[in-house]
């Protein structure tokens, strides 16, 4: 999934992605599921993904937004609030994709209309 993402010519992300995906790999980690090596690599891989992004903020728009009730739940919080912000952002820069492996935000995300990655 990385690979592709890195070579789109635009990639967005909410401000809010990079400590959600710190934190898992934090919490990988402490719970055992992840070897220090692993976690340093694939923390070196956010970084990596990160610095080539642009990482926009989360409006106040988004956040109520995300207060809606979605075609498939449960939506957790945090990820209404991705799935709200990128329904506006497309607004502004046309048709998105959204990587997750979440299969509820994922059919939320197709029956909105975007792309998925991985397919």
């Amino acid at each position: 999934m990385g690979e592709r993402i890195l070579a789109s010519s635009l990639r967005l992300a909410c401000s809010l992605t990079f400590l959600q995906t710190a934190r898992a790999v934090i919490r990988a980690k402490a719970a055992g599921r992840m070897s220090g090596q692993k976690q340093r690599a694939v923390t070196d891989a956010l970084g990596l993904l990160e610095r080539a992004s642009q990482i926009l903020a989360v409006g106040v728009e988004a956040l109520h937004a995300a207060r809606q009730t979605f075609p498939h739940e449960p939506v957790r919080a945090l990820d209404a609030i991705h799935l709200a912000a990128a329904l506006a952002w497309r607004q502004q820069v046309g048709p998105l994709a959204i990587a997750s492996m979440d299969e509820v935000l994922r059919r939320n995300a197709a029956t909105r209309g975007f792309a998925l990655v991985p397919e």
